[in-house]
């Protein structure tokens, strides 16, 4: 059996038979990261922020005169101004929570994959646990992807931003489509280290900067199968992605119907609620499968580890020019 097909059949199996892991898929969803998310979101991610911030700080939320609103807010509707505040704090913890467990549940399925890999116990549980444990250090890990991503299609998008209206428009276009050309294999290859950096250092006790380290070996040494398996595993998600999509358009057929039905008798609450049971059955559909997906993808990419940490693997594109030179 060859070494994709051995990951990608155990990750399946085990993302089905234990399905208490979708709920740690549902969040850690939440942090995307595939490498065809990764250079999609960041094609124009640089030039967004910029101008995410300029349009920021043209409210000029940051001014006295904020300041002042606030204060003069707070003296002449106290209660208001406290109700706000409480709702802000809140929002900000539930928010605070979210990321936590954004991460605690990426921890928890590369945990917990590996140990159902190896035919270990395995509870929700202990992934948990595992998980806020390695909170810190998975965070780490994705604040420096992030940084380190967006950091670099600002610089690049600079120039494009800079130049807008004015003269050689075009060759600035140009200078940003050759550098986002050259950096993307860069991002891409940062997004295997981290991948492997987290899964040293919850699955081997690897220090913080020596899981990067190894990381960076492991990629180095295994680039290509890196890439494969990056390759198989969009695939795998377009597919899934085709599927759903399918899905939901033979779902919605009969739904258009009845509700179309229901607005032709005047019946204008039940045209409504079938909108609504349609709306709380299509997004139900798109999270769980996104929360599978996720799940599936973090399992494969563990049992790569594994198989690379272990006995080793050779690419599928070395494999088939060895058949061809034999021939």
């Amino acid at each position: 059996m060859s070494l994709y097909r051995k990951i990608l059949k155990q990750a399946l199996s085990l993302t089905w038979s234990n399905k208490y892991l979708w709920f740690f898929g549902l969040f850690a969803t939440l942090l995307g990261g595939g490498e065809y998310e990764i250079v999609n979101n960041s094609l124009g991610g640089g030039q967004e922020i910029i101008a995410g911030v300029r349009d920021f700080l043209s409210t000029n939320v940051l001014s006295v005169n904020t300041l002042i609103t606030l204060k003069n807010f707070l003296i002449e509707n106290p209660f208001s101004f406290a109700t706000t505040l409480v709702m802000f704090i809140i929002f900000l913890l539930l928010l605070l929570f979210i990321i936590w467990l954004t991460i605690v549940s990426q921890a928890a399925l590369v945990n917990n994959s590996a140990n159902a890999l190896a035919g270990k116990k395995h509870s929700f549980k202990e992934g948990l646990d595992s998980g806020i444990k390695n909170f810190w250090p998975v965070l780490g890990y994705n604040l420096i992807t992030k940084i380190l991503i967006y950091g670099i299609f600002i610089l690049i998008s600079l120039p494009v931003i800079l130049s807008a209206g004015k003269v050689g428009l075009t060759s600035v276009n140009l200078f940003y489509l050759i550098t986002f050309v050259v950096f993307t294999p860069v991002i891409i290859s940062l997004s295997f280290i981290i991948k492997y950096a987290i899964a040293f250092k919850i699955l081997k006790n690897e220090s913080f900067f020596g899981a990067i380290q190894r990381g960076w070996n492991l990629f180095i040494s295994n680039w290509l199968i890196s890439l494969e398996m990056a390759i198989v595993l969009f695939l795998a998600s377009f597919l899934v992605g085709l599927v759903v999509i399918i899905l939901l358009l033979i779902l919605a057929v009969p739904f258009a119907f009845l509700a179309l039905a229901l607005n032709y008798l005047t019946s204008f609450i039940g045209f409504w609620l079938i909108v609504i049971l349609a709306l709380i059955i299509f997004i139900a559909i798109i999270v769980l499968s996104g929360a599978v997906l996720t799940t599936f993808q973090i399992t494969s990419w563990t049992g790569l580890f594994i198989e690379l940490t272990g006995a080793g693997g050779t690419s599928k594109l070395i494999r088939l020019a060895d058949n061809i030179f034999k021939k």
